[in-house]
């Protein structure tokens, strides 16, 4: 008894507690109280709806979206195609071109805007505009009604161009040194206008800032690299200047000479040459160079180069394979700049150095101005500048004139000068260059020529073994009856050994 009177009272419990329940549920269920549950439901179906719809309205746009997004891509990819083919064409034209150049032999025209100096950034310019190949300059009236007058070159770098955008433009044309072609840049322009920054660099030199000169021999060191095991080079330099009309090297103290007949390709052969393996070289010897150069102070320039300097890169190659033998040169030349004394109110010694550097600008515009127009007659001679660059201006060299010029609007004059004489550079042909090369056959015919020579010299004294070399020919590999030499089996008929010019002989014509 006494354990299930607690069970009782829990089932008692229970039975209150559903009892409350109950009554809890009836009040819910009053009338009022079930119209309001009604609505709530409704509410809750009219929601669950809009979701729907929301849900089926969110698949729509997401299946739309796709398509979109498809479309755009397919869009984006034809428009890809067709950049890529338009970059393509460009490109091809550009090669093209460059290709007519090569064979008209154009001297290659580049431009250069120097930017503001330091304290010069709020001032106006004189450059109206510019694009790819194309310079605009805000000019005086007198040299057009609208103001302005346009330039085409090759190339237009602006203010903004780094060492590196210029360099790699003209990098093909350094480059074809080590294929047997001679090569020449030189820098023209107003003093002033930067030509010493793009051909050597600032005075405090850093990876970016060099300037084409080391750039180039660096380029040509990597490429020596790539061919190694193929064609062996031996590269090697020279640098001098033209300071006064005399020319000094600036590797050793020394006046020098240019000769008209150069030997082994150079205009300059007394000056030192020396080989270079490294960048570390090249840089050691332009700092001994840069050093020796005549600088000066101006009201234009305070670091104004007084001479016109040169580095040559000398260039050896010798194909592993076929043995053929190819020797070219290549000219790096910075100007000094043309000056108007009254400007740069130099006197004395200044004054005497600008007479002579304007003297020998002039003579390099009179021998632009013959070839231009085809005359019989270049005044090389007329300047130690001119007989420098006769090789690269009249010969078959690749050439290219990096013209540069300020903004200041002060100096407009000079800058349309400098402008229009670069047009005239820019139409003179020159003949297609050709590349320095000496086959194995014909370094070997030369040769066997140059002792067949020298035998016969030697039997000019010897008139009583005429007899006995008559009866045996064959001493000098020369079969009776037959006119062509034969030093070993494979030997192509000299008629077909490239501008080579051998008369054939009988050998009993040897001797009389």
């Amino acid at each position: 008894m006494g354990e299930e009177e607690p069970n009782l009272l829990k089932v008692t419990e229970e039975v209150s507690s559903v009892v409350r329940n109950d009554d809890c549920v009836a009040e819910q269920f009053q009338p009022g109280t079930k119209i309001s549950i009604e609505l709530q439901q409704k509410h809750i179906q009219e929601l669950r709806n809009s979701l729907s719809s929301v849900k089926s309205g969110m698949e729509q746009l997401r299946i739309q979206y796709s398509e979109d997004f498809t479309k755009i891509g397919r869009q984006l990819y034809i428009l890809s195609n067709a950049a890529s083919g338009y970059h393509k064409v460009l490109e091809d034209n550009r090669k093209l071109y460059n290709q007519i150049q090569d064979l008209k032999g154009n001297i290659r025209v580049y431009c250069r805007v120097r930017p503001f100096l330091p304290g010069q950034a709020n001032s106006s310019s004189s450059v109206a505009g510019m694009e790819e190949r194309t310079i605009t300059i805000i000019t005086p009236t007198k040299y057009g009604k609208d103001g302005s007058k346009s330039f085409t070159f090759n190339k237009v770098f602006g203010p903004a161009a780094t060492q590196e955008e210029v360099f790699s433009d003209m990098q093909p044309l350094i480059r074809s040194v080590l294929d047997g072609f001679n090569v020449c840049i030189f820098a023209y322009g107003q003093t002033g206008s930067g030509k010493t920054y793009t051909m050597s660099g600032p005075n405090v030199l850093s990876e970016k800032s060099v300037g084409v000169n080391y750039r180039a021999l660096n380029d040509l060191f990597n490429l020596q690299a790539q061919r190694k095991g193929t064609i062996n080079y031996e590269i090697s330099v020279q640098m001098i200047e033209i300071y006064n009309e005399q020319v000094r090297d600036l590797l050793q103290d020394s006046t020098l000479e240019i000769r008209n007949t150069s030997q082994k390709g150079l205009a300059v052969p007394d000056a030192s040459i020396v080989p270079v393996t490294s960048t570390s070289d090249v840089a050691e010897l332009m700092n001994q160079g840069q050093k020796n150069r005549v600088v000066g102070s101006t009201a234009i320039n305070d670091r104004s180069s007084r001479s016109h300097s040169c580095l040559t890169v000398h260039v050896q190659g010798h194909d592993l394979t076929s043995g053929t033998i190819l020797r070219a040169c290549m000219h790096l030349v910075d100007l000094a700049g043309s000056e108007r004394v009254d400007k740069s109110e130099v006197v004395g010694d200044r004054l005497k150095e600008a007479l002579y550097i304007n003297k020998s600008l002039s003579a390099l515009g009179d021998v632009i101005a013959s070839l231009a127009q085809k005359n019989s007659h270049v005044p090389y001679r007329n300047s130690k500048l001119t007989q420098l660059l006769q090789d690269s201006l009249g010969g078959q060299a690749k050439t290219l004139m990096f013209v540069h010029i300020s903004p200041e609007p002060d100096v407009v004059n000079e800058t349309i000068s400098t402008l229009k004489f670069a047009e005239r550079v820019a139409s003179v042909e020159l003949g297609a260059a050709k590349a320095n090369k000496e086959g194995g056959e014909v370094r070997e015919l030369k040769e066997q020529i140059a002792w067949l020579k020298a035998a016969l010299v030697k039997k000019e004294g010897e008139p009583e073994n005429i007899q006995s070399t008559q009866s045996s020919p064959n001493i000098y590999g020369i079969n009776k009856g037959n006119a062509t030499p034969v030093f070993r089996k494979n030997r192509q008929p000299m008629e077909d050994v490239g501008n080579l010019e051998v008369t054939l002989f009988q050998p009993s014509q040897l001797f009389l």
